[in-house]
């Protein structure tokens, strides 16, 4: 039995150009009330850009050699196979990151109908924190938590392990009671396989549940935002050709980010049971005016922004042809300056590799491109979100025990 929440966009036209929020009876059904553009201006409850500053232990081998590319540190083990940094700025995003996973979840870490499951695998664990939080929630459950980069903690819950280890080899641990697969869109050569490991590596009975963001833009005042294919936003060019470089370099490498929608189809096709879907519109922005998704449209915003990159000292950057390297809009950019008490913080980890390393870009231009993204999503007549999927299922319960080693 397979169940879907989603919401139903209809075709009523809501005008894009205006300027200011729609009036309430102009918004669409499942339409997430706007504020005023100056609220959050006016409302000290939302400070001020949060802290970067934080401390992390690694390990001191081989495979914490890392490589260093336009000021971004990446992991060594398994090179090339994950295009996102691993440095201390990353680890703060994503921690952030799984701040705003728990305010969409209004304190929940899982969404699966699990009941102190005795052994836990969260596979892309990187900096832990999920894992540790689930660890302290069940305290009786032992907790596995696997990535290619060890910038996990050292001091952790006693029934915590880490490990430094590859999802796309062959598993070989013990079954799980429970699985937790979040934010791996893009970091997969395979998605079918990785499920059908993930089915053999579970107890029967055991659950597995994936947790991602659509890798999309899309714009609430237009009437056609949930159609099929790449959006295009009207009043966001950069963010256009931003998304679009990275799902062409990514299908380019065969690491899709077109996995967070058809992760139900993949369980269903493997035997999973009791399969649920649920679709999300979570802001990327705070020009909502409910007070939850102000917050978190401030933390996504803040999210999208804290991908920084190393510019040198206050310049004017110039104007940079984009158009060779996208059709969609861009003929060429205004000069840019950069304050020098701000480093330039625009969406590099989701991008800087994709573009220079697969798309053959210069680091300038990226940047440019990264001031247009970070310009356009502090522009608050814009009403601009992502749905964030969430899919889980059982394993049946006459099904044998895993494959996996004893």
């Amino acid at each position: 039995m397979c169940s879907t929440n989603t919401a139903q966009v209809p075709s009523t036209p809501v005008p894009l150009h205006s300027g200011q929020p729609a009036p309430a009876s102009a918004l669409l059904p499942g339409s997430i009330e706007v504020d005023e553009v100056d609220a959050l201006d006016n409302d000290s409850a939302f400070g001020d850009d949060t802290s970067e500053a934080s401390s992390r232990t690694s390990l001191s081998s081989g495979i914490a050699r890392y490589r260093t590319e336009n000021g971004r540190r990446y992991h060594a083990y398994k090179e090339g196979n994950y295009l996102f940094p691993n440095d201390e700025t990353e680890q703060d995003r994503l921690d952030l990151h799984h701040h705003i996973f728990n305010l969409v979840a209004e304190g929940k870490l899982f969404y699966a109908p699990i009941d102190n499951p005795s052994r836990v695998l969260d596979a892309g664990t990187g900096t832990g924190i999920w894992a540790m939080d689930f660890a302290d929630q069940f305290p009786g459950s032992y907790v596995l938590g696997t990535d290619l980069s060890p910038i996990q903690p050292g001091w952790v819950p006693p029934n915590l392990e880490f490990e430094v280890d590859d999802m796309e080899d062959t598993w070989r641990h013990k079954p799980f009671s429970f699985i937790h697969l979040r934010c791996l869109a893009g970091s997969l050569k395979d998605w079918p396989r990785l499920l059908s490991q993930a089915y053999d590596n579970l107890e029967p009975g055991g659950w597995l549940e994936v947790v991602d963001f659509e890798l999309y833009l899309k714009d609430q005042r237009d009437p056609d935002a949930e159609a099929p294919g790449l959006p295009v936003l009207k009043d966001a060019k950069f963010c256009n050709i931003w998304v679009g470089g990275l799902h062409e370099a990514a299908e380019k490498i065969g690491r899709t980010f077109r996995s967070a929608d058809r992760c139900k189809g993949w369980m269903e096709s493997l035997g999973f049971e009791g399969l649920v879907e649920e679709k999300i519109k979570v802001p990327v922005a705070p020009w909502a005016k409910n007070r939850r998704q102000k917050e978190i449209g401030l933390y996504q915003q803040q999210n999208s922004k804290r991908f920084q990159i190393s510019t040198r000292s206050s310049k004017t950057l110039t104007s940079l042809s984009l158009s060779r390297h996208s059709s969609q809009l861009v003929p060429k950019t205004p000069p840019l300056t950069l304050s020098p008490s701000k480093v330039l913080d625009a969406s590099s980890s989701y991008g800087a590799a994709h573009f220079t390393r697969v798309l053959g870009w210069s680091s300038e231009e990226f940047e440019v491109l990264s001031a247009g993204v970070r310009g356009e999503l502090k522009d608050r007549t814009l009403q601009l979100y992502s749905n964030l999927f969430v899919v889980y299922g059982r394993k049946p319960r006459g099904e044998k025990e895993g494959k996996g080693d004893e």
